[in-house]
């Protein structure tokens, strides 16, 4: 699982403004500002994000390398350090609970999956026992029969042998 966030800086004409693009933006149209128009701090929403947004990192990057070494700016750049820093941990947060929830679902399919697997193997389990248990009253059976036809040949035998001592 990853998250992705693009830090862009508009060009327009008008605005001088840091953002991000807001998610279900499609790579333009919206954007989530940290600078308002007037130059000031501020959070807003530029329906205005421009297309030409690699050219606009560049600009970026080069007027922070310019603010730097001017102080006015450092106190902006600090609050905008403190600002992302922030961001960071929250979003750090927001991926540690996703993580959470995503290995709570997991755990909760994977014990569905075991359930329905016992469920179906209880099921074969007793079907198969049923059919042993028939074929084991069969074989039960088979034997009764073969225990008194073992009988029977036996008093048959007792019988030829008594018959045959006496005519002899």
């Amino acid at each position: 699982m990853a998250i992705q966030a693009q830090l862009s800086y508009n060009a327009a004409p008008n605005a001088n403004q840091i953002g991000f693009p807001l998610i279900g933006s499609g790579g333009g149209g919206s954007e989530f500002s940290l600078v308002n128009n007037n130059g000031g701090i501020g959070l807003g929403i530029d329906q205005s994000f421009s297309d030409n947004n690699l050219q606009s990192q560049k600009d970026f990057n080069q007027q922070t390398l310019f603010h730097v070494f001017h102080p006015q700016q450092n106190r902006s750049q600090s609050f905008l350090d403190v600002h992302m820093e922030k961001q960071r941990q929250e979003i750090d947060q927001f991926i540690r609970l996703q993580n959470e929830r995503l290995r709570y679902v997991l755990q909760e399919q994977r014990k569905q999956t075991m359930e329905m697997i016992l469920r179906k193997m209880e099921a074969k389990a007793l079907v198969l026992m049923t059919q042993k248990e028939e074929e084991m009253s069969k074989a039960l059976s088979k034997n009764m029969e073969l225990e008194d036809l073992l009988r029977k040949m036996e008093m048959e035998n007792q019988t030829w042998q008594r018959m045959a001592r006496e005519n002899e």
